[in-house]
């Protein structure tokens, strides 16, 4: 057994190695024969690292989730088992697009928000890996919701060169949590490390060795955080009073776009009036005041030719 660095609950994770395998998915399953196969286990532990009864747990803001990840091939043989990734959904199947990811393994260095302790126990014949991490945060209105966790185990013999590198905030560094006193290898998980000296050799050595595989345990009940009457009021207020600002943000946005259309419209009526405009018609007092006048006129000029020429006055 070769259990990891100690370190204070809450302060400590460990980073199993990343795997390079052929595929992803269970481990084929083999013929009947004399050769065992690849046994991964995945369950929920309580404070006490002993096995969650039956009933559904439930993990209130800010407890922690005790997780042990398992794999067991033959007892002749010594294996040490891996994780890649651990996330939670609301569904049972791994595939589902919403995930909470907890743990997340780049290259044999392990990252995750506010990680907890970690301790990897190996056992001749098996590997058991345990780890300790924040119950997943809700968002949005649900006050309670039940989680699955999805991890992503991976198993290599003894005689693969792994890193298994874990953050101490203790230190404020990585190190190793095979060989706490050979921290090298964890030095590059700063900076990003190299995947080429993550193995030797290609080809596995064993049955299912590398080859990467989906466990699921649960479900567990998260509650959100409950918040006191006055914060949720106050809360509550401020998504009516935002409600309210975009009910009324949009009856502007519509009034504008309407005033605008109808002021296009209106322009574009008067531009086509004035290009057909019909021909001026005549009022009937102007014909008859034309007709008076050229009367009058014709009787002063008949009125003239009567009475002649005007007789010359005698000096």
């Amino acid at each position: 057994m070769a259990p990891a660095a100690s370190e204070p609950p809450g302060h400590r994770v460990t980073a199993p190695a990343m795997s390079s395998g052929t595929g992803t998915g269970r481990v084929p399953a083999h013929p009947p024969s004399e050769e065992p196969i690849l046994t991964f286990t995945l369950r929920l532990l309580d404070e006490n690292s002993s096995a969650t009864p039956e009933k559904l747990p439930v993990l209130s803001p800010g407890s922690m989730m005790h997780l042990e990840a398992s794999v067991h091939f033959s007892p002749s043989i010594s294996m040490r088992i891996h994780v890649d990734q651990c996330y939670g959904t609301t569904m049972e199947q791994p595939g589902h697009p919403r995930r909470i990811f907890m743990v997340v393994n780049s290259r044999g260095c392990l990252h995750g928000e506010k990680l907890g302790s970690v301790s990897v126990q190996h056992q001749r014949g098996g590997s058991v890996l345990q780890l300790s991490i924040l119950a997943p945060t809700l968002q949005g209105e649900p006050q309670e919701e039940q989680v699955y966790v999805h991890c992503l185990l991976v198993a290599w013999g003894q005689g693969r060169a792994t890193r298994s590198c874990f953050y101490s905030h203790t230190t404020a560094s990585w190190h190793n949590a095979e060989d706490p006193g050979q921290s090298t290898p964890c030095h590059c998980c700063d900076s990003g490390c190299p995947a080429a000296d993550t193995l030797r050799g290609d080809v596995p050595a064993l049955p299912g060795e590398g080859t990467l595989h989906w466990e699921t345990v649960g479900p567990v009940l998260v509650q959100k955080e409950k918040v006191p009457w006055y914060k949720a009021l106050c809360q509550t207020a401020k998504r009516l009073l935002l409600a309210g600002l975009a009910l009324v943000g949009s009856a502007v946005l519509v009034v504008a776009v309407l005033g605008g259309l109808l002021a296009l419209s209106t322009r574009h009526l008067g531009r086509a009036r004035q290009g057909q405009r019909p021909p001026r018609q005549r009022c009937p007092f102007q014909a008859e005041l034309q007709s008076v006048v050229g009367a009058l006129l014709l009787r002063e000029t008949e009125k003239q030719g009567q009475m002649g020429p005007e007789p010359l006055s005698h000096q």
